[in-house]
């Protein structure tokens, strides 16, 4: 019974059925749009050696800004005084010995 269901599904969607040969292409086939294809092809390529130059440069830009965030807790007008030689007096010693290993 299984047979009998496998081969209507098989003829239900004109396929021939495995025991029997099938048939051959007699036709024309044409190649005409194999050109566009190739082209589509180089330019997705191109496009896709565009973004991950681009991915590249987000996660470069994104340790650009890592880098840059400020310290918590730093002042960066002592430190300043601090290196110009302005402010020593009451110079915190934490600020002293970043601007040593600076």
């Amino acid at each position: 019974e299984s047979d009998d269901e496998a081969g209507a599904v098989l003829a239900k969607f004109g396929v021939g059925s495995p025991g029997k040969p099938q048939e051959q292409f007699n036709g024309e086939f044409k190649w005409d749009g194999f050109q566009q294809v190739h082209t589509i092809t180089e330019q997705n390529q191109q496009l896709m050696a565009m973004l991950g130059e681009k991915d590249a440069e987000i996660e470069r830009l994104q340790d650009v800004i890592v880098a840059t965030e400020p310290i918590p807790g730093l002042d960066p007008d002592r430190l300043l005084d601090l290196r110009m030689g302005t402010e020593t007096i009451d110079a915190d010693a934490r600020d002293l010995k970043i601007m040593e290993l600076a």
